[in-house]
């Protein structure tokens, strides 16, 4: 209040407020600052630095110090693969000097032709920790040197829990030296050696001990070459080895069947779950296992290994395998039909998979399926069957086996992948009798078809003059089911799987 003086008394006057002022208007700058990368936290960064490639994420630690710091940090590289053989860039030091880690780490010593170069030296002494580490070395021994140090490295930086190894050399000094470190390489948990072209010093010799077993997955193709070398990871993980493949994923070859020692070392794996092998001298021993539960089994039936389809039939009795592939080579009536047998023989099993081939892998090689009786009279004794392979040579056979297939006789099925041999059409399969009886007979069951034509597109095949089911024409399968898709089945109904209506085919 204001005073006035005015005669005799004071007169008070009221003093008007300030003017207030005007609350600023968000500008641009002030919005985008309220959006300021520094009011995210660590881990939001962090996932976002997940989605950028490497070049972009080590490009980052040149905006400041605290981008630079998140872009080293090990979430942002523990999930990273870096394939040095197809980088894109002059060569990976980067990577391999700064990132702190990777899941994945694939080196070819030396690097192949029309790769990136990339130096050697830095494997050596890297501090950046792979889990996996895979290995192509070709022929030398300072191409071998190199690998073992970087393997050591890897191994001493503390995360290496899966090491794959391609050695491509003849000599035994070359390969001496990789199998060594592969064998004193501790603390992993997968193992894959494969020998290209030569052969090891037999007896395997190394002044490592295995102490602490623990692999759980081991692969290398077993031949008299490797046979000391596999003995010797066998032995010193049989406390802790679940899955075991002594084929590699190669075509089936027989040179394991001259090793006579390995087959009863399988069956002091207590842990074993799934093997992969030839039937060699004494695998037999292993259908004492409870654990086991896979067998992928190729069948030597050569004169000469006769003696070991017995051993191969006393595996396939064993009650607890739920998933079985086997293949007889060269096919051979009498023994795919012992082998067969065994399964029929088997009783009530537990059996939930069964994969029958009856060529040795080259399409130009009959299937010459001879053991179908065998294999219909073991399907009431395989009450858990719910998926089979097979491959047959002719439709006859064909029709003969589906019509065998009954809920009574496969009570578990729930899917059936036919192979067809050269020259049928499988299209012309599909409208026959026996198929559509094969449908309505198993309501839930569905079908895979594997064949060389689904349509032969010949004017004398009355199927495929109909023009019907065009979707046929591409691809080598086609998967086929006949029941509702609201049914309840336990099994995928892709937009790629063809719903089959009985009463819109014509039946031949």
């Amino acid at each position: 209040m204001e005073k006035r003086r005015g005669g005799a008394e004071e007169v008070m006057s009221p003093v008007p407020d300030p003017p207030q002022a005007e609350e600023p208007q968000p500008t641009r700058h002030a919005s985008t600052a309220s959006l300021s990368l520094e009011r995210l936290p660590d881990e939001a960064l962090l996932l976002v630095l997940q989605y950028l490639d490497v070049i972009s994420l080590l490009t980052c630690r040149l905006v400041c110090k605290r981008l630079g710091a998140l872009a080293l940090d090990w979430d942002a590289w523990r999930h990273r693969e870096v394939d040095v053989r197809l980088s894109s860039a002059d060569c990976v030091c980067p990577e391999l000097r700064l990132a702190p880690c990777l899941r994945r780490l694939v080196v070819s010593i030396p690097m192949l032709d029309g790769f990136a170069a990339c130096p050697s030296a830095p494997y050596a002494w890297t501090r950046c920790a792979a889990t996996e580490l895979c290995l192509e070395v070709s022929d030398g021994s300072d191409n071998a040197l190199a690998a073992a140090a970087l393997i050591n490295r890897q191994q001493a930086l503390g995360r290496l829990k899966s090491l794959r190894v391609e050695l491509y050399s003849s000599k035994p000094a070359v390969i001496s030296v990789l199998t060594e470190t592969c064998a004193s390489t501790h603390g992993l948990v997968k193992l894959e050696v494969e020998v290209w072209g030569g052969r090891l010093p037999t007896p395997f010799q190394t002044e490592c001990t295995i102490s602490a077993p623990s692999l759980r997955h081991f692969k290398c193709v077993l031949s008299p070459a490797t046979e000391h070398f596999v003995n010797f990871i066998l032995v010193g993980h049989a406390l802790t080895l679940e899955t075991v493949d002594l084929l590699g994923g190669r075509e089936p070859g027989l040179d394991s069947m001259a090793c006579v020692s390995t087959g009863p070392l399988l069956a002091k794996l207590p842990k074993l779950s799934k093997l992969t092998c030839c039937n060699i001298p004494g695998v037999e021993a292993v259908s004492g296992g409870e654990t086991l539960t896979e067998v992928n089994l190729i069948v030597s039936t050569e004169s000469r290994h006769r003696g070991a389809v017995a051993g191969a039939a006393t595996l396939l009795r064993a009650g607890q395998i739920r998933w079985l592939s086997v293949r007889c080579v060269p096919p051979s009536a009498d023994v795919d039909v012992d082998v067969v047998r065994a399964l029929a023989l088997s009783g009530r099993s537990c059996l939930e998979s069964l994969e029958i081939y009856n060529n040795n892998g080259e399409a130009e090689c009959s299937r010459n399926f001879s053991h179908l009786q065998e294999l219909m009279t073991a399907l009431p004794s395989l009450c858990a069957l719910r998926h089979l392979y097979v491959g047959l040579e002719s439709i006859e056979k064909l029709d003969k086996l589906v019509l065998a297939i009954t809920p009574a006789t496969a009570p578990s099925l729930q899917d059936i992948h036919l192979d067809l041999d050269e020259g049928l059409c499988a299209h012309a399969w599909l409208h026959r009798d026996a198929f559509n009886t094969l449908m309505s007979r198993n309501a839930l069951l569905h079908v895979r078809l594997y064949a060389y034509m689904l349509l032969c597109c010949d004017e004398s095949c009355q199927a495929c003059t109909l023009g019907c089911h065009d979707q046929l024409m591409d691809g080598a399968y086609v998967d086929i089911f006949w029941h509702d898709i609201n049914e309840t089945c336990p099994l995928d109904h892709g937009i790629d799987h063809l719903q089959w209506s009985l009463s819109q085919v014509t039946i031949f």
